[in-house]
């Protein structure tokens, strides 16, 4: 048997299978960069005293409360801070300063969150892309990997931390989850979109329609 004749009993399809992985691997890769940037970026500021304090030391306040046993409580405010934002994800962040207590905590939650955009896109241009064209996968790439670096996204970085900043990419997969059928992931991660903010009942809302 020749070469040529070897070569044409490989299908399309096999070919396509073998370097699959490679669509996924560039959003990934984006996601990392965009991670390591940013949270570097943040964490000069933070360590060099030029970062905006107002929100940043607000919600770390808040976050520090809660994982002393303190509630929600705010003297900001002198209230409960669940009456000004419902951002129940503090739960989340407070139980890793229970273990690590440094606002850091925040700006690496935060870092990930805007970076998951570009892997958690890619999931989602898959779902409503056309599985049977050889162009989807390569759309997919061009428009997910770029997200993470878009000024929209680099304008929330520079705003330090805000909850709503792990938001996107929870609802991207919410979307994604709901477009393939997985139910029970997708109500999850619409919790955790709206556990963010209250504001994002808007988001889920779009999702909805």
């Amino acid at each position: 048997m020749t070469a040529e004749a070897a070569l044409g009993r490989v299908s399309r399809s096999d070919v396509r299978s073998d370097t699959g992985w490679m669509f996924p691997a560039v959003p990934v890769l984006a996601g990392a960069i965009a991670f390591v940037w940013t949270l570097h970026a943040e964490l000069e500021r933070l360590y060099g005293l030029t970062g905006s304090a107002w929100d940043f030391a607000y919600d770390q306040q808040v976050i520090w409360n809660i994982s002393q046993g303190q509630g929600f409580y705010t003297s900001f405010a002198r209230a409960n801070f669940l009456g000004i934002h419902f951002e129940l994800i503090f739960l989340v962040l407070a139980a890793v300063e229970k273990i690590w207590p440094s606002p850091a905590v925040l700006l690496i939650f935060s870092s990930a969150g805007l970076a998951a955009t570009a892997p958690a896109a890619y999931l989602f241009f898959r779902a409503i892309l056309p599985a049977d064209r050889a162009e989807t996968p390569w759309l997919a790439v061009a428009l997910s990997a770029p997200i993470p670096f878009w000024a929209a996204i680099q304008e929330a970085a520079r705003d330090f931390f805000h909850p709503e900043n792990m938001a996107l990419a929870f609802a991207l997969l919410a979307a994604w989850a709901g477009i393939r059928g997985h139910r029970v992931a997708m109500w999850c991660f619409c919790i955790l979109t709206l556990s963010c903010k209250e504001d994002q009942v808007y988001t889920i809302g779009v999702l909805a329609l």
